[in-house]
């Protein structure tokens, strides 16, 4: 027996002592390959920037607010920057750069011709008089002139109704849907979605609206309010007659409910409560869709390092990457553009 528990020791302190030697190999390596991470040849760059990519440069935030102030001591036009301005009000929507016309940029690139002026363009929702307004601003910095290029640029006077749907309208949209729809379906709400005071459906609005030009009419879907809700469809829709900036002129035009059109609220509320249409009867659901992890993460993430430095450089609007370059923007209708 002592002779079995004498080996037995031997043994364990020979794992001890090889599982200590692969420690230190491991410590050895990794300071071997930081040691040589911090030798390699870092490679130039093989281009150079060019500042005159800044002719594609967003606005900064100095030249913004100049312009936003600018159009705001203009007393004739009358407009709002607060998100929540109503339809019927004059409301800057967006200031974004004016891009100078294309012969006045490659003149200015291929050094022939001076720097275009820098200009800003601005989108003004006039709802107290029924139409849509675009402004070219400059020069910028410091802005001393307003000029009107709805006309020239479109042919025709922008009606209202092409605007897009801002904070101001949603906002009376909800106001609208709770007052004319949820208030007056509380039997319903409660019975098919578990809905209540506590508890709500997240909305989700469809395109187009309408058929016609100058139609302001949305489909108003509804979803459970859980992660992933775009699965999660309850089958109730609402098409909600906006086209009037006076949102006390706006009405339900059609319901759908589990798949059956009514014209009305009441026609719904009516036919609910006689029996005579399918309900749908509230089941509650695990949250099986859910992208939060089911286990803590026992591990970091793969990481990423550039064993050679970075090919790729950044100023201001300009980015350069082993032989070419370019220049870009963010802008707020079109999103990411490049040159």
């Amino acid at each position: 027996m002592t002779l079995v528990m004498s080996e037995l020791a031997k043994h364990q302190a020979n794992l001890r002592g090889d599982m200590a030697t692969l420690i230190l190999d491991s410590i050895t390596f990794l300071q071997f390959s930081v040691d040589a991470l911090h030798k390699i040849r870092v490679h130039p760059l093989r281009g150079k920037h060019d500042k005159r990519s800044l002719v594609f440069a967003d606005l900064t935030r100095e030249e913004y607010l100049q312009v936003q102030q600018y159009m705001l001591k203009d007393k004739s036009l009358n407009i709002s920057i607060n998100q929540a301005t109503t339809p019927s009000e004059n409301f800057l929507f967006l200031i974004d750069l004016s891009l100078p016309k294309k012969v006045d940029v490659l003149a200015y690139l291929s050094e022939t011709s001076p720097k275009p002026v820098r200009e800003a363009t601005a989108v003004v929702f006039h709802g107290s008089k029924g139409y849509i307004k675009e402004y070219v601003v400059g020069p910028l910095p410091n802005p001393t002139y307003i000029r009107d290029v709805t006309l020239e640029k479109y042919g025709i006077t922008l009606p209202i109704n092409a605007r897009t749907v801002t904070i101001g309208e949603y906002n009376l949209l909800f106001k609208f849907l709770d007052a004319e729809v949820f208030s007056k379906l509380k039997k319903l709400m409660k019975e098919s979605f578990d809905v209540d005071e506590n508890k709500k459906l997240n909305p989700f609005e469809q395109m187009p609206r309408g058929l016609r030009s100058g139609d302001r009419k949305t489909w108003i879907s509804f979803f459970r309010d859980v992660s992933g809700m775009y699965i999660h469809p309850v089958g109730f829709e609402v098409l909600v007659d906006h086209g009037s900036v006076d949102a006390s002129q706006w009405k339900v035009e059609m319901l759908l409910y589990n798949g059956q059109y009514f014209n009305t609220v009441e026609e719904l509320k009516q036919k609910y409560d006689a029996m005579s249409v399918k309900k749908i009867a509230y089941k509650k659901s695990p949250d099986y869709d859910s992208l939060k992890p089911k286990n803590k993460p026992l591990q970091i993430g793969p990481q990423l390092f550039y064993a050679e430095g970075k090919r790729y450089s950044v100023s201001n609007n300009h980015v350069l990457y082993l032989d070419w370059s370019f220049a870009f923007g963010l802008s707020s209708l079109t999103g990411m553009k490049g040159v």
